[in-house]
């Protein structure tokens, strides 16, 4: 089912790995294949069978990109645990659709590593007066000092 792919950027990559996801979704939405094929996709080596490069996805973009092919039982998979196993099941699901699974090298940068977009930093907020129920607190707490010392 997968298609040959020509180009070997992320994007196109990611978009093709959606597109033939979509396959299995449509039949097998369900927890224990969405667990599955989690775990083979998060922090592993995906390599099309036919055409050029690999994706090496992070925990939080294989559960983005199997949410975004179908999966709702994805939804909240990543850091489940087990990241990186490949059960059979998910071996020939994978084989299917025509992708592979194999382990990431991490010797090395990998130019193909994929995390979810980053999110932008916090807004940082200004220094503001404590509320007054701490502020009387904190009054009543220093005069039960003064009274007791």
């Amino acid at each position: 089912m997968g298609q040959p792919l020509g180009m070997t950027d992320i994007e196109t990559l990611e978009r093709h790995l959606v597109n033939d996801l979509r396959t299995v979704a449509d039949r097998l939405d369900d927890e224990r294949t969405a667990r599955d094929l989690y775990r083979a996709i998060a922090t592993r080596a995906l390599k099309p069978h036919e055409g050029d490069g690999h994706l090496a996805l992070s925990r939080k973009r294989a559960e983005d990109l199997l949410t975004a092919a179908g999966f709702k039982s994805a939804d909240g998979v990543a850091d489940s645990g087990g990241e990186g196993e490949v059960s059979d099941r998910a071996r020939e699901l994978l084989n299917e659709i025509g992708w592979a699974s194999d382990p990431e090298n991490t010797s090395r940068n990998d130019p193909m590593h994929d995390s979810s977009p980053k999110d932008p930093p916090p807004a940082s907020r200004p220094p503001s007066e404590p509320p007054e129920w701490e502020r009387t607190a904190h009054e009543e707490a220093e005069q039960n000092l003064r009274r007791h010392s």
